[in-house]
């Protein structure tokens, strides 16, 4: 049974680590339960585990453990295992966690693992984590997309999804990598179906205006789709500057002299995403003329920031964000899955 893995993520006796390989089993205790009575070793790391735990929380786990038309596990002997799980490597080179019993299934040499142990071992035991209800750290996005394929494999993304965005908020190393790559997190957000972590990664990708970071969108789908946008937001930077031009002698050379200033750019070109704010933030015309509502109405939907889960305040034109607009949505039935689907979807 081959695991859909690609390249580009409870409180146990033992923590969380990036280490090699364990001297010893990590053993995970749940309150009101008995000893963990399932073994699973994920190439060079075991864990004990409960089986409740991983058939509540896992589609995979509840199916495998009693397969149809089988007899049920016999009980154990005293300090022996109920059930027990090893690595198994498929023809494709990927991994799975297959009963060390069925023999339909034999165990493939791990040396045929096409990816990094060392970085599934980890992600399979944050999930583990996860199953317990205890918190965890996901380090960068390459762990993060490691975890969310293996959840989506065992069929676990709901309880994965609510467990990443409860921590998304708060992980300030995700969010920094949310701003400078925010392509990578586009096809994670579309695996677990998130909302909030699609539209922020969505947005992002139309910056910088000059150079926008959807043209590395793998997925052309996704990058057809965000290429649509960019092109409407374009055109509405064409038409304010348009307007800009008609009421730019009104002005008395304020405004000329404001778009002599943002020839900053190493190519020569105008920054419009500070030119746009500064045009908005500077009084070039009274409140009440026509020309200030003129420019407003063409400006301010620009300068609109869609950003939810960066809190800075910084927006379009200013700081991080000096060559980015944040204004382009998206609607509900342009997101690329069914949004009354209810596996693994977070709104928030």
């Amino acid at each position: 049974m081959a695991s859909p893995q690609s390249t580009p993520i409870s409180k146990p006796d033992n923590p969380p680590s990036e280490t090699k390989k364990e001297a010893a089993p990590i053993v995970f205790s749940a309150q009101g339960q008995p000893q963990p009575d399932t073994r699973l070793t994920v190439f060079d790391r075991q864990f004990h585990v409960h089986s409740m735990v991983l058939k509540l929380h896992s589609g995979y786990f509840n199916a495998f453990f009693e397969p149809k038309n089988e007899e049920p596990a016999p009980e154990p002997a005293p300090g022996q295992f109920k059930y027990e799980y090893i690595t198994k490597i498929d023809n494709d080179g990927t991994w799975f966690p297959g009963r060390a019993a069925d023999t339909k299934d034999p165990a493939g040499d791990v040396k045929n693992y096409i990816g990094d142990p060392r970085a599934q071992e980890t992600a399979f035991e944050k999930l583990l984590h996860i199953f317990y209800d205890r918190p965890i750290r996901i380090k960068d996005v390459f762990e993060l997309s490691v975890m969310t394929e293996k959840a989506q494999y065992l069929l676990a993304i709901p309880k994965f999804s609510l467990a990443f965005h409860s921590a998304l908020h708060y992980d300030g190393v995700l969010l920094q990598q949310l701003r400078q790559m925010p392509e990578e997190f586009l096809p994670i957000a579309q695996k677990l179906r998130s909302e909030l972590l699609f539209r922020e990664a969505f947005v992002l990708c139309q910056g910088p205006f000059h150079a926008p970071k959807l043209f590395n969108i793998a997925d052309p789908n996704l990058r057809f789709l965000a290429w649509m946008k960019h092109t409407m937001l374009v055109d509405q930077v064409l038409h304010a500057q348009s307007v800009i031009v008609k009421h730019q002698k009104a002005s008395n050379g304020y405004m000329k002299y404001s778009l002599n200033l943002m020839q900053t750019r190493p190519d020569g070109n105008v920054s419009w995403p500070q030119l746009m704010r500064r045009l908005w933030a500077q009084p070039y015309y009274s409140r009440n003329s026509n020309q200030f509502h003129a420019l407003n109405d063409a400006i301010l939907p620009l300068l609109e920031n869609n950003l939810v889960l960066d809190r800075s305040g910084v927006g379009a034109g200013f700081g991080r964000y000096l060559e980015y607009f944040l204004s382009v949505e998206l609607l509900d039935d342009e997101l690329p899955w069914d949004t009354e689907e209810e596996q693994g979807r977070v709104v928030m």
